[in-house]
C-alpha cells in the first residue's frame, strides 16, 4: 500500500511561486519593431556626428529606448555599433545629441590632458526633446532639421 504525505507548507509555497512564475512569463505585449534609417541637419547641413536616441512615449509605447550612431548626418537602426533591434513601433521622443570642442584643453583627474568638448544641441532637442516621431511598422526613412 502506498501512502503519500501532504505537502509540507514549504512544498505548497513552492508549486504556487513556480505557478505564479509561469503565467508572469507570458500573455504580455509583443514589442512591434521596425527598421529606419535618416538624416539629421543643423540648419540645413549634415550634423557632423553623435548619438539619436527613441524614447517609446511612457503610457502610449511599450519599448526599451534604441540609441543609434549619427555619422556625417546620418543613422540606421541596421548598421552601427549601438543597437541593431530596430525601432519601436509607436510615439517616440527622438533626442539628440552632439559635441563640439571648445579649443580648449583640460586636464583629467588621472593628469592626462584633452581637448574639452561642450553638447552644443540645445536641451529642447535632447533633455527636454519637444520631437516626437510616429513610428509606423512600413516607416523607413526619418527626417530632422534641427533649428537653432
Amino acid at each position: 500500500m502506498l501512502l503519500f504525505a501532504a505537502p509540507s507548507r514549504a512544498g505548497r509555497l513552492f508549486v504556487l511561486w513556480i505557478s505564479l512564475a509561469a503565467i508572469g512569463c507570458g500573455g504580455g505585449e509583443e514589442i512591434t519593431r521596425t527598421h529606419v534609417k535618416g538624416t539629421v541637419k543643423h540648419n540645413g547641413e549634415p550634423l557632423d556626428d553623435g548619438r539619436i536616441l527613441f524614447v517609446p512615449v511612457e503610457g502610449e509605447t511599450i519599448g526599451a529606448p534604441v540609441q543609434l550612431t549619427i555619422n556625417n548626418g546620418v543613422f540606421n537602426s541596421q548598421e552601427g555599433q549601438m543597437d541593431t533591434r530596430g525601432l519601436v513601433v509607436g510615439k517616440n521622443q527622438v533626442r539628440v545629441f552632439s559635441n563640439k570642442t571648445t579649443g580648449r584643453t583640460i586636464t583629467n583627474p588621472d593628469g592626462t590632458k584633452e581637448s574639452e568638448q561642450v553638447q552644443f544641441v540645445p536641451k529642447k532637442y535632447n533633455e527636454s526633446s519637444e520631437l516626437i516621431a510616429e513610428i509606423k511598422p512600413e516607416t523607413s526613412e526619418l527626417s530632422f532639421d534641427l533649428q537653432f
